[in-house]
């Protein structure tokens, strides 16, 4: 478990599992298993399961705002949680939650308007423009101005990792510019994409923070490339990201 200080603000809480927290997706575990990994890591990070809410992704670019009333939804079930791949929210104390293994988790902070979002952008997300539809949605429903909005990127796989042999014909044609050849074999930057959004949506790139951790590389993360199409073993798991601003 490690507690990420990205935005320097005491008023936002940041917390991340890590494998030794165990499985936390309930898609790619035993739901028993997953509730007892859950249960320990809130008690490791101090927060209350009630004032969480957990979505369940569908890899698109569907993003709810989310309210008081949806505090404890998908906590400990994959029943009631909200099928999107992100959230937003103005409520204090209501902390955000996804699941990744390699995909990026994008974190916004206006602290003017005091709201915070989470997107989980994977390829088809990144594809549809989930990080720069948030941004939309901020400056239109909540009147941040892109310049006032913090911005971190979680741990997730980097170009030094994600390699293939072919380029994936499904992939959209923008991702040619983000792929580099070496060695023969293809090298996609998916955290360059993803800046270059956020940077062509209007944010002061001084306002990002990107991790720098590779998923496949540190093996303290859960990571698909590197179990599944690096060592040809099962998916195991999914490690968490929670997001929230306290009182």
């Amino acid at each position: 478990m490690i507690i990420k200080d990205y935005f320097k603000n005491p008023k936002l809480f940041v917390a991340i599992s890590d494998i030794r927290d165990g499985n936390m997706s309930f898609v790619w575990g035993q739901s028993k298993e997953v509730v007892e990994s859950r249960k320990k890591f809130f008690k490791k990070i101090k927060i209350d399961p009630k004032n969480v809410v957990w979505n369940h992704n569908v890899l698109g670019d569907r993003i709810d705002v989310v309210f008081s009333k949806d505090r404890g939804r998908g906590v400990f079930d994959l029943k009631t949680s909200p099928e999107n791949d992100g959230f937003i929210t103005t409520e204090k104390d209501l902390y955000l939650a996804t699941v990744v293994a390699d995909c990026q988790v994008v974190l916004f902070y206006d602290p003017k308007k005091e709201v915070i979002a989470i997107v989980h952008a994977g390829r088809p997300g990144v594809e549809q423009g989930i990080v720069p539809k948030v941004i939309k949605i901020l400056t239109k429903k909540f009147g941040s101005k892109p310049k006032d909005i913090q911005i971190a990127i979680s741990p997730a796989i980097k170009k030094c990792c994600y390699k293939f042999e072919r380029i994936d014909k499904s992939l959209d044609k923008k991702w040619l510019d983000y792929i580099e050849e070496k060695d023969g074999l293809y090298e996609i930057d998916a955290s360059k994409r993803t800046l270059d959004q956020i940077k062509d949506a209007g944010v002061n790139t001084k306002n990002v923070i990107v991790d720098k951790t590779c998923t496949c590389c540190n093996k303290n993360y859960f990571s698909h490339y590197r179990d599944v199409t690096l060592l040809k073993q099962k998916d195991k798991g999914r490690f968490a990201v929670i997001f929230g601003m306290k009182k």
